[in-house]
């Protein structure tokens, strides 16, 4: 009898030996996520070469000059930011520092030019915070829920305004760890990646691509990203990662919907002198045109920068959320190709 007990209790120990060993080899045996191998330092050395590849495509500001009024917007090499800017003449003209801008036709008055800057490539928490800080309304474009970013939705529910960065098919590109939609991907296969963003960011309204140089150039494929996003309620801001993206084509044929699109990239270069320059020409672009809207990403010259001219742009701007620009472009029926000339009351902003 004594020996049957010693026999139950080897056998007992034996049986939860190899369940311990079972369960040790299962779980360091189990798939991995391919994204956790992405951490956030790698993904801001591969976030550099994207910014040098895709933006170098085409002309650096993006837009229309104010005295060739009614003009399309044409994906073309645009000029230089000192060429672009030539003519402006502003002067402030009272304690709300309206802006005076002369044409060749007459000399019209509006309000404070509007700016609209977007910081791309947001995953990590310190920088959404260290931005979202310098209370400038920016408009934080946060990446879709990955390993390295696992923690966006959860961010972008503490948030008074977010946008989703969609990473869309580079040209020449290709992000070790990053989903993204490519050319060729179905409408089916859009609305899976485009559903699974909404269920984590189900407030989301607005987004911008992340590259896409290859992606937003073909006419096809980007129709099917903007019948999704409809189907969603999601507005799609073009990046304008080449000089040949279709969006703009495309919306014109959605006559009462502006075409909001980059003007102004501010940092390719990582470089403060550099950035504060192409500050000072979206800050002219925006004399000039009414608005401009500007991108940036998580640099720490880019928040040096932003921060050393935080209260000009409180003050001699008004710096806004991409909806509240929708809003304002659409209650002046301008479709984001044209300057927004005159200005004197603002609309109802919602979201």
């Amino acid at each position: 009898m004594q020996d049957l007990r010693k026999i139950l209790i080897l056998c007992l120990f034996g049986l939860c030996g190899f369940i311990a060993v079972f369960l040790f080899f299962n779980e360091n045996n189990e798939p991995k996520d391919a994204l956790s191998e992405l951490d956030l330092r790698e993904l801001a050395k591969q976030n550099e070469q994207i910014i040098n590849l895709d933006s170098k495509e085409f002309s650096e500001n993006v837009g229309i000059d104010i005295e060739s009024k009614n003009t399309e917007h044409k994906n073309t090499e645009s000029k230089t930011p000192e060429s672009s800017t030539q003519n402006i003449e502003s002067t402030k003209k009272d304690s709300k520092k309206t802006i005076e801008s002369k044409t060749k036709d007459s000399k019209i008055t509006h309000q404070k030019p509007y700016v609209i800057i977007i910081i791309d490539d947001l995953a990590n928490p310190k920088d959404i915070k260290k931005f979202h800080d310098l209370d400038l309304k920016l408009n934080l474009s946060l990446f879709p829920k990955y390993s390295f970013s696992k923690d966006n939705p959860k961010i972008a529910k503490t948030l008074p305004f977010f946008m989703i960065h969609l990473p869309l098919e580079a040209q020449n590109f290709s992000q070790k760890g990053v989903k993204v939609i490519n050319v060729g991907d179905s409408e089916s296969e859009i609305n899976d990646f485009i559903s699974e963003i909404k269920r984590d960011f189900p407030t989301l309204k607005y987004l911008n691509n992340h590259t896409g140089s290859k992606f937003s150039a073909s006419v096809n494929d980007m129709k099917r990203l903007l019948k999704v996003l409809d189907s969603h309620k999601i507005t799609f801001v073009d990046s304008v990662t080449t000089a040949k993206s279709a969006a703009a084509t495309l919306f014109k044929e959605r006559a009462k919907e502006p075409y909001l699109h980059r003007n102004v990239f501010l940092d390719n270069e990582n470089n403060e002198k550099y950035i504060a320059q192409q500050l000072e020409s979206a800050l002219k672009f925006a004399q000039k045109n009414g608005y401009v809207i500007a991108i940036g990403h998580p640099k720490s010259q880019t928040y040096n920068v932003l921060k050393a001219n935080a209260n000009r742009l409180k003050t001699q701007y008004t710096t806004l959320y991409i909806y509240e620009l929708d809003a304002l472009l659409r209650t002046h029926h301008n479709d984001g190709t044209t300057p927004l000339k005159l200005i004197e009351s603002k609309p109802n902003f919602k979201y």
